[in-house]
C-alpha cells in the first residue's frame, strides 16, 4: 500500500456545481482503481490524500497535474504505508473555512508562525516554509 499528498493551488474559486462535478468523477474513477482518500478544498488551495498501488497513483498523479482546475502542485508525500487510513472512502470531502481556525486552541495564522528555534529537523523546516509560501504568496516572512 502507498499514499501520496500534495498541495494544489485552484486556478479559480470553485462553484458548488463544480466541487460537486470534481467529486463525483473523482469517486467513480477512484473506485474503478481502488484508489481510497480525502480531500480539502479552502480559499486558496486543495489538500488531498490518496492511497493505493503505487504505479496506479503515480499515473493518476500525473493525470492531476494535468487538471486546469488547479496549478503549483506540491507534493507533500509519496510512500509505502502499512495500510489506508480512508479505506471506506473512495473520496472523502471536507470544505475548509478559514474562520473556523480562530477557534482552535494555540492556533495561529501561518504568517505568524515563527520556524526558528522549533526543534524540527532543517527538511522538516524548509518544507513548511515551502508550504508557507505556496498558501500566503512570496512575500510571506
Amino acid at each position: 500500500m502507498h499514499h501520496l499528498i500534495y498541495l494544489s493551488t485552484p486556478s479559480h474559486a470553485l462553484t458548488d456545481a463544480e466541487l460537486g462535478e470534481l467529486l463525483r468523477s473523482a469517486r467513480a474513477r477512484n473506485a474503478e482503481l481502488n484508489v481510497t482518500g480525502m480531500l480539502f478544498y479552502g480559499p486558496g488551495h486543495f489538500l488531498q490524500l490518496l492511497e493505493g498501488d503505487e504505479l496506479t497513483l503515480a499515473a493518476l498523479y500525473e493525470h492531476i497535474g494535468q487538471d486546469a482546475r488547479h496549478h503549483s502542485l506540491v507534493k507533500l508525500a509519496d510512500k509505502a504505508v502499512v495500510g489506508r487510513s480512508f479505506g471506506d472512502w473512495a473520496m472523502a470531502f471536507r470544505p475548509l473555512d478559514p474562520e473556523l481556525f480562530r477557534y482552535v486552541h494555540g492556533y495561529q495564522p501561518l504568517e505568524d508562525v515563527n520556524l526558528v528555534n522549533t526543534g524540527l529537523s532543517h527538511a522538516d523546516v524548509m518544507l513548511l516554509e515551502l508550504l508557507r509560501t505556496h498558501l500566503l504568496g512570496p512575500q510571506a516572512d
